[in-house]
C-alpha cells in the first residue's frame, strides 16, 4: 500500500524501486514494477530487466506493460522476444501483443511470431492463447506471413482460436475467411466474423445479418440488431427483429 501510494503521488525514487523490487513479497515487487515510469529513461531500462527476471509472473507483466508505453529500441525488443519464447503463459501473451509494433530490426521479432503461430506443442484446447495473440501481431507486422497462417486458425477445433481467426481476417481484409467463419457453429465466432464483415462492407451484408435472427443466441441477436441500425432494408430488418423479439419473449429469456 505504501509503494502504491507513493507511486500514485509521483513520489517514487530509484532507491525505493530498488528496494521494492527485491522485497520478499511478490505483491510488493509487482506493485513496484507498475511504477517504473517514475524514473528517468536511463535508469528505467535496468529496472525493467530486473523485473522481467523476477520469478513472479505478475511482476513480469507489469514490467512488460511499461515496455509497451516506450519506443521499441534494440534492447527492449530483445527483452520482448525472450519473454515471448519462454516463461508463464500469461507473460508470453503480453509480450506477443507488444511485438505487434515494429522493432528497429524485425528479423527476430518476425521469427518468434512465426514460430509461435506454427507451434504444434500448443494444442487447440490447451495453451492456445499464445498462438492466437501471435497471429494478431503477425497480421499487423507482416500481413503476407499472417495470410499464409490464417487457414490453420480458421479450421481450428477450438472456437476461441477461430474467433481470433476472424479478428485476424478482418485486419487482413480476407472476406472469404470471414464469410466462412460467419457460418460457424459457435456464436462467438459468428459474432466476430459478422462484425469484421460489417466493418469492411457495411450494409452490403444486411441479408446475411437478417438471416441470423433465426438463431437463438442472445449475444448474436444483440450484435445483429446493433449492426442493422440504419439499414436501407428497414422493413425487412424490423420484421425479422420483431419476430426474434417475440420468440425470445415467449421463451421467457
Amino acid at each position: 500500500l505504501a509503494i502504491s501510494t507513493l507511486g500514485q503521488a509521483r513520489r517514487m525514487s530509484r532507491q525505493l524501486l530498488d528496494r521494492a523490487l527485491r522485497d520478499p513479497a511478490p505483491s510488493v515487487r509487482a506493485t513496484a514494477a507498475r511504477y517504473l515510469g517514475a524514473v528517468s529513461p536511463s535508469q528505467r531500462a535496468e529496472l525493467i530487466r530486473i523485473a522481467l527476471g523476477d520469478a513472479d509472473p505478475q511482476t513480469n507483466i507489469e514490467a512488460l506493460q511499461q515496455v509497451t508505453r516506450l519506443p521499441l529500441d534494440e534492447a527492449y525488443c530483445s527483452l520482448l522476444v525472450a519473454a515471448a519464447r519462454g516463461g508463464a503463459l500469461s507473460v508470453r501473451v503480453v509480450a506477443l501483443d507488444a511485438l505487434s509494433r515494429p522493432c528497429p530490426d524485425t528479423r527476430d521479432q518476425l521469427a518468434v511470431l512465426s514460430e509461435v503461430t506454427t507451434s504444434q506443442a500448443e494444442s487447440d484446447l490447451e495453451g492456445w492463447q499464445p498462438r492466437a495473440h501471435a497471429l494478431l501481431s503477425l497480421a499487423r507486422l507482416s500481413p503476407e506471413a499472417a495470410t499464409t497462417r490464417l487457414p490453420d486458425f480458421v479450421e481450428a477445433r477450438n472456437p476461441s482460436v477461430r474467433a481470433y481467426a476472424a479478428r485476424a481476417a478482418r485486419m487482413l481484409d480476407d472476406r472469404t475467411a470471414l464469410r466462412t467463419l460467419a457460418r460457424d457453429d459457435a456464436p462467438n465466432v459468428q459474432t466476430a466474423a459478422l462484425e469484421g464483415l460489417f466493418s469492411l462492407e457495411g450494409h452490403g451484408i444486411d441479408d446475411l445479418l437478417i438471416a441470423q435472427f433465426d438463431d437463438g443466441d442472445p449475444q448474436l441477436l444483440m450484435t445483429v440488431s446493433r449492426l442493422l441500425e440504419g439499414s436501407p432494408r428497414r422493413e425487412v430488418a424490423a420484421s425479422a427483429a420483431l419476430q426474434a423479439f417475440e420468440r425470445v419473449s415467449k421463451a421467457e429469456r
